[in-house]
């Protein structure tokens, strides 16, 4: 079963809303496209842990991945999907890409949406 909420943006920037979300039950991210059904190019995605948090849809192309000096992969109008799996880490995929960057959080599992925001002012994050 899907998580309870499915998330919707354009993360392929192909200009149609495409619809995200992870399976409880399954270790995959599926993302469709929002008016065809079709599953989008590199999806589905294994990631080899259940998710059960709904997925933010961000653009982090601009932010510094923590344990790096360079900012999160560039990929030309794409937005990012980031999500908390059931084997404690984190997890930000490029939604044009499909490549996968996650975060140890130490083993600890989530079950809520990520929140992201330009907390410091800096306009790094395109939230």
């Amino acid at each position: 079963f899907a998580t309870p909420t499915p998330s919707i943006g354009d993360i392929n920037q192909d200009g149609k809303s495409d619809i995200v979300f992870g399976l409880a039950n399954s270790p995959f991210i599926w993302a469709l496209d929002g008016e065809t059904g079709d599953t989008l190019e590199n999806f589905p995605i294994k990631i080899g842990a259940h998710v059960i948090a709904p997925v933010t849809i961000a653009d982090l192309s601009d932010s510094l991945l923590p344990n790096s000096r360079q900012p999160a992969e560039k990929s030309e109008n794409a937005l990012h999907i980031i999500f908390p799996a059931f084997d404690g880490f984190l997890y930000v995929i490029n939604g044009k890409t499909g490549c996968t960057f996650k975060i140890d959080l130490g083993g600890e599992e989530a079950y809520s949406m990520v929140l992201v925001d330009d907390i410091l002012g800096s306009r790094i994050c395109k939230c």
